[in-house]
């Protein structure tokens, strides 16, 4: 599954205590705090700050990155240290949209609380510099690396993004060429222009939806299609799963061991870009890499499912907020591909459009209500898919609870760069609204 910017690793990264003890502390290349003896009292850049911002921050804030600014220099540290303290304690940066009730989740960007209150401390300091000459060693944010690279191919253009819009959300459609059915191991996407790419999104469709995805392809004389909300509803075409997505300070995912996405013969991908249109308007040619398991492990492999579970009827009076939509349904499908019995959710996502404020996934069943995803405050531009890093249990007839949250007042919409209130359905544009969750499961644990 996807996360969204900071670090990519396996897991939550631990730091250290940091702890002020009158010597000047640092952190080391595992993320634990060492002391330098006579040295300045209290945190400084160089032994205490570079290396918490180059793990946490500079895959994003570095010229030529996502960020509208950077943050690699003692200059560029300096300059925006109050603005950098003001979002840490806003809860902004680094982006991670889950809340305390969710389960731990892979590639954790929040930032630990001794991190939090170091970085309290260099500011209200007045962000001393520290010794240039003697730096604490740099921490690298963790990277994947796929087992191998068996298909590669990109968007096929070089998209230049439309000036006239702030954010331009626009799809694309890759043939794989994939002759015969393949289980991915892993993908990596790397896009053309980091500066405009803000996120990549992607739905896996059957080969007999070709038509239909041209036709959606054809209304417009660009290469691709603007689809703000609809990139996994194509009328007309089957979507069997999604292979993955970026986000900045991510590289390449690899499925849990034991684990894949089935790709079947024929496959088309349809993959939703979001363009800042912030970074300017240079094109991007977005690629794509994927890993597949050789024939004799494929059949071994856990398949990774993916199921959605909508709810649709809803309408959103205008001038009202805190406006609850929540159904309850049920967890499991009983068909071939989802039969009666246990299953383990391995992933979790959510999706509403501008007017959402919350959102939120849950087990309910004999052990109770379980959260699986809390998104106390949504962020359309913040979405993302979520690993578990342990698996969770679904027992045959347990169900699902997915609540979501709007604010469709004028302050809201204005904020959002929406028109004035109006009723709001589902639907797949700017001015509709989704209620809709995601749970990625495999039948059995590897």
């Amino acid at each position: 599954m996807l996360v969204a910017c900071g670090e990519e690793g396996a897991g939550t990264t631990k730091a250290g205590t940091g702890e002020s003890t009158g010597e000047a502390s640092s952190t080391g290349s595992a993320g634990e705090p060492t002391t330098t003896a006579g040295a300045e009292v209290g945190p400084t850049y160089y032994q205490d700050v570079a290396p918490m911002l180059n793990q946490r921050c500079v895959g994003c804030h570095v010229t030529g990155g996502a960020a509208p600014f950077a943050l690699a220099s003692y200059a560029e540290a300096s300059m925006f240290a109050p603005v950098m303290l003001a979002s840490v304690e806003a809860g902004t940066m680094p982006p991670w949209p889950p809340g305390g009730s969710t389960p731990p989740l892979e590639h954790d960007r929040s930032l630990p609380e001794a991190e939090r209150e170091l970085l309290a401390a260099w500011v209200e300091a007045g962000a001393p510099e520290g010794d240039p000459n003697d730096p604490a060693p740099l921490r690298e944010p963790e990277t994947m690396v796929l087992p191998s690279v068996d298909l590669a191919t990109d968007i096929g253009t070089d998209y230049v993004p439309d000036d006239s819009l702030s954010d331009d959300y626009h799809c694309f459609v890759i043939d794989l060429g994939v002759t015969e059915d393949r289980v991915a191991l892993g993908y990596q996407y790397t896009p053309g222009n980091r500066k405009t790419v803000h996120h990549v999104l992607s739905t896996l469709f059957t080969a007999d939806s070709l038509a239909a995805i041209q036709a959606v392809d054809a209304e417009t004389p660009e290469d691709g299609w603007s689809c703000f909300g609809g990139y996994s509803n194509i009328p007309g075409a089957t979507p069997v799963g999604a292979l993955g997505g970026w986000v900045p300070g991510v590289t390449a995912a690899n499925y849990p061991p034991g684990t894949g996405v089935e790709v079947p013969a024929g496959s088309l991908l349809v993959v939703q870009i979001h363009y800042n249109l912030g970074g300017g308007t240079d094109p991007d040619r977005t690629r794509l890499d994927i890993a597949f398991a050789p024939p004799e492990q494929a059949a071994s492999l856990q398949l990774l499912r993916t199921q959605g579970y909508p709810w649709p009827s809803f309408t959103l009076p205008p001038e009202e907020k805190d406006i609850v939509v929540e159904k309850v349904m049920s967890a499991r499908v009983t068909t071939q591909k989802y039969p009666d019995g246990d299953a383990y959710i391995v992933g979790v996502a959510g999706h509403m459009h501008l007017l959402g404020t919350a959102f939120s996934l849950s087990l309910v069943g004999a052990e109770g209500e379980r959260t699986i995803l809390e998104i106390p405050r949504w962020d359309f531009h913040w979405q993302g898919n979520y690993a578990l890093v342990e698996p969770i249990r679904v027992a045959a007839g347990e169900e699902v609870r997915i609540r979501c949250v709007y604010d469709n007042t004028a302050e809201h919409r204005a904020a959002q760069g929406m028109g004035p209130p109006v009723e709001v359905t589902w639907g797949e544009g700017t001015q509709d609204e989704m209620c809709l969750g995601y749970l990625q499961m495999i039948d059995d644990l590897p």
